[in-house]
């Protein structure tokens, strides 16, 4: 997911609840977590998602 305008907020569901700032540039690669998306801000937030079907690997 790259956020290509604004600013968004990615919570963890599980574990501790961590929270992640991503602003516009900023990349993120979610790997099967349970998580969630807040906007704080007033401005619109675009973001792009690409979805991929891959096999896990035992790494």
């Amino acid at each position: 997911m790259v956020v290509m305008k604004g600013e968004i907020v990615r919570l963890l569901c599980v574990d501790d609840g961590e929270e992640t700032v991503l602003k516009k540039g900023d990349i993120c690669v979610q790997r099967g977590r349970a998580y969630t998306w807040e906007s704080r801000s007033d401005e619109w937030c675009c973001m792009l998602d690409l979805v991929l079907n891959v096999e896990r690997t035992e790494d």
